[in-house]
């Protein structure tokens, strides 16, 4: 089979999509990425795959997007793909409308969660984007032969709102996790001595750390910094970091907000950076606060795998992967006196805080390893 994957940027598929694209490969299928240009890939064409770089804007341009939809549909016309796999708002839009038009044999795509543009919004430019975002997916998912879905709840929001029937959602809870990539035995402890080196951590110190794709409020920003502020007063062996890249969007905190709660033993890094597997791995407690309209966060099961305790919130995706008291704790959105509560919990008892590490590996062995993701998309969402 010819499968195309879609995406809005390079890094993505790498990092997310790897072992997806290696097991197509190994199976003789062949697959071409198609995103823009971007330094990740190198990467993607030493899987093995075809890489044809078309650019995408962020944000919604007619023009543009136009423009991005025709090149799709030539792309999809001259290489006669079996399969076209979108993934992100655009592709799953645009790529899904040029697929049918160049009479692609199988459509799908995936929701990674539903995002910023379907929350709650009080701002009438913010609604008349989400009413526009819902009127596009209803015409391109008409021409879907599968949505793959990584949480219950979206896909309930997108039936309610009618943009696609429930016979053609599909629901795989994350996009699964390499176990043997994020395996705290076989990170090189070196690695770590010159994390904690750079951040200025010393080696006896234990480490709260929350990493987040994007420094925005609803990943929970407040509530970590408050938490930390709280807390790093009274623990002063304790350090509280934060990985979370700096983004423009109207979701973004304020470089002052972060600068009011910056201290000898709080940390943020407001840059991208790839070597996330190492902050997590020096991590005694792993935070997610986010009531951001999530699918199945990866980085809680990257740091499960790792075998860390999480601390979470009861939303959406976020929800999914932690078991209250098992493998962490639950906490319920927007509350910094709770997850105050729960991270000085598990400060006080290192015997908790092995036993739920302990329990997070065996739940994502259970449900969340990779092969396990790989084979349902494989054979429920490509009906190979």
């Amino acid at each position: 089979m010819k499968i195309a994957i879609v995406n809005n940027d390079d890094f993505s598929v790498l990092h997310f999509r790897k072992e997806l694209i290696l097991t197509l490969i190994s199976l003789g299928h062949e697959v071409t990425v198609i995103v823009p240009v971007g330094k990740y890939n190198k990467g993607l064409l030493d899987l093995g795959v075809s890489v044809i770089n078309i650019n995408v804007s962020r944000f919604i341009a007619i023009f543009s997007d136009l423009i991005y939809t025709i090149h799709l549909y030539k792309i999809f016309v001259k290489n006669d793909f079996d399969i076209v796999h979108n993934m992100t708002i655009k592709p799953n839009i645009f790529g899904s409308v040029s697929a049918r038009f160049a009479k692609v044999n199988r459509i799908v795509s995936l929701v990674a969660g539903i995002g910023y543009i379907f929350s709650d919004h009080t701002t009438v430019r913010m609604r008349i984007v989400r009413e526009l975002v819902i009127v596009l997916y209803r015409f391109a998912f008409s021409f879907n032969d599968k949505v793959w879905f990584q949480n219950q709840d979206d896909i309930n929001d997108f039936v309610s709102l009618k943009i696609l029937s429930r016979s053609k959602a599909l629901l795989i809870k994350s996009s699964g996790v390499n176990m043997d990539k994020y395996n705290i035995d076989i990170i090189g402890k070196n690695n770590l001595d010159l994390l904690r080196k750079e951040l200025r951590v010393p080696s006896d110190f234990k480490c709260v750390v929350m990493v987040a794709a994007r420094m925005i409020w609803s990943k929970g920003v407040n509530e970590f910094l408050s938490s930390a502020t709280l807390l790093s007063r009274k623990y002063h062996d304790w350090c509280f970091i934060m990985l979370t890249p700096r983004e423009d969007t109207p979701d973004s905190v304020p470089q002052e907000f972060i600068d009011q709660h910056i201290s000898s033993n709080i940390i943020v890094i407001d840059k991208f950076r790839d070597d996330s597997i190492n902050f997590l791995a020096i991590a005694d407690v792993v935070v997610l606060p986010s009531y951001y309209r999530e699918g199945v966060p990866r980085t809680l099961l990257e740091a499960m795998s790792l075998s860390k305790p999480i601390i979470t919130t009861s939303e959406r995706g976020c929800k999914e992967v932690v078991v209250d008291g098992v493998n962490g704790y639950k906490i319920q959105s927007k509350s910094t006196d709770e997850l105050a509560i729960k991270i000085e919990l598990l400060i006080n008892s290192r015997k908790d805080r092995v036993e739920f590490g302990k329990e997070s590996r065996n739940i994502v062995g259970k449900y969340y390893r990779s092969s396990i993701i790989i084979d349902r998309v494989i054979s429920e969402l490509y009906d190979l």
